[in-house]
């Protein structure tokens, strides 16, 4: 990318933008996905009590809970824990934050709805996006294999008798390191649009130093990043990087 642009997006990730409502046990203007679409999260966590279950009843957006009513002390329905949330995209919500007279929260009519907890997706950082699309071996859920050791060379010693002796010096887990970094290099172009992608940081995938080295064009459209500061390090991880494409990104 060209020194004026770079220097745009640290100028931006200095300014930074207003940070959401709420207290800090709220989960109010996180970015989230929910059934493929993304989202702001207006209102929540909260208990909202589930409406009564109808065959009938038209069946809600994907991920989405719908015809939630403010639960009264004693409810005799389920009592589920919820979120208010905003769609980027239109003809997905059912309202504008106003249901059976309650404003919970403001949006766009028409964008708004609520969603179990557990059916969101959260904002993930790039180690997290780019082991979920390209190493997903390396995920805590994937099926353990057996760990590759890799026979370094012969170590000479003597033992306590006098004798001289020799062992193989094995070091686990180099060879998956050595075949992250490789891959990582050999990256010319990748996309990570569409995806749970939020924050340049944590590093919680794997630890030191690392980079794309090689990579000239980045997709991160409609993902879940949200401040300049994030789209500004993970340029720094690309320094040969030429395009990057942030279409229906909400920054």
């Amino acid at each position: 990318l060209s020194t004026g642009f770079l220097g745009f997006l640290a100028a931006m990730a200095e300014g930074g933008l207003p940070a959401g409502e709420g207290s800090t046990e709220s989960l109010v203007g996180q970015r989230v996905r929910i059934g493929g679409h993304s989202a702001t999260i207006r209102w929540g966590p909260g208990a909202l009590q589930a409406p009564p279950s109808k065959k009938a009843q038209q069946e809600p957006a994907p991920g989405t809970e719908a015809g939630y009513k403010a639960a009264p002390a004693a409810a005799e329905a389920a009592v589920v824990q919820v979120v208010g949330v905003e769609y980027d995209e239109e003809g997905i919500g059912k309202h504008d934050g106003t249901y059976q007279g309650q404003r919970l929260f403001t949006c766009r009519d028409g964008f708004g709805s609520f969603a179990k907890v557990e059916k969101i997706e959260r904002a993930v950082s790039i180690q997290r996006a780019l082991a979920e699309k390209y190493f997903a071996a390396m995920l805590p859920e994937a099926a353990k294999k057996e760990r590759h050791r890799e026979t370094v060379e012969e170590m000479e010693y003597t033992d306590s008798k006098g004798r001289e002796k020799s062992m193989s010096v094995e070091l686990v887990g180099r060879y998956d390191v050595e075949q992250r970094q490789q891959r990582l290099e050999a990256f010319v172009e990748m996309a990570l649009a569409e995806s749970a992608l939020g924050s340049r940081y944590p590093e919680d995938m794997w630890e030191g130093d690392w980079c794309l080295p090689n990579l000239k064009s980045l997709w991160l459209d409609k993902t879940l990043l949200s401040e300049w500061s994030d789209v500004y390090a993970i340029c720094e991880l690309c320094p040969n990087l030429e395009w990057l494409s942030l279409s229906k990104t909400r920054l």
